[in-house]
């Protein structure tokens, strides 16, 4: 089952031993179940859950009916689907409960929308180095350079690594190791850095590609 939690920051925490791990700070989101997914009519199982509650009038028709329909009493900013195993095991209106499988030592997944960068160029963008930066370069510091040729092939291929958009997408960071949990601020530390800016709500689950006991160690 995936979790969500709002991200906070980074830091540093240590160990009993004096080991210094840096990590990014997690506050447990708390959710409430808006809409079930199931096979039967959707073809796939998950919830739909909202956060970030508000009052009802200040939603807009549309979502306003929905929850109305669902017998929700209130609104709420934002929306988003968590896949689970068996979602006609939950009700609408019950909260999400933390899982079991949160706790100090799991290796998990975090999900979410890296920081948007706005046009970028090709050195930030692409982590080229850019032409010498000495005598006899001209006005070129952080160009691009010679992406073609007028013989063969004639053209630029599709996918050129050249400037444009850059961030704003949606990242999934693998093998991640929660290193603490702090349950009475509701807070959790994963070691290693999670995309999104701060306030962003990051998407959690299990890892899915640590196979091998001798991987799950090495982490």
């Amino acid at each position: 089952m995936e979790f969500l939690a709002r991200k906070l920051g980074c830091s540093r925490i240590f160990d009993s031993n004096g080991v210094e791990h840096p990590v990014t700070l997690l506050s447990i989101e708390e959710c409430v179940i808006v809409d079930i997914r199931t096979v039967e009519k959707n073809g796939y199982s998950a919830l739909v859950v909202g956060y970030d509650s508000i009052p009802l009038a200040r939603a807009n028709k549309p979502t306003k009916g929905w929850l109305v329909k669902n017998g929700l009493t209130s609104a709420f900013r934002s929306f988003k689907e968590l896949k689970v195993e068996n979602s006609e095991s939950f009700q609408i209106g019950s909260k999400v409960e933390v899982p079991s499988w949160l706790k100090v030592g799991a290796i998990v997944d975090c999900q979410g929308i890296s920081k948007g960068r706005g046009f970028t160029g090709v050195l930030k963008r692409h982590n080229m180095s850019g032409p010498p930066a000495t005598r006899g370069t001209h006005e070129a510091r952080r160009n691009v350079g010679s992406i073609g040729c007028r013989k063969y092939p004639g053209k630029v291929f599709k996918g050129k690594r050249l400037p444009g958009r850059y961030g704003c997408e949606n990242v999934t960071v693998l093998n991640l190791k929660i290193v603490g949990v702090y349950p009475d601020e509701g807070i959790i530390a994963v070691r290693g850095a999670v995309p999104g800016h701060i306030n962003s709500i990051i998407k959690i689950r299990p890892a899915i590609k640590l196979t091998k006991k001798s991987e799950l160690q090495a982490v």
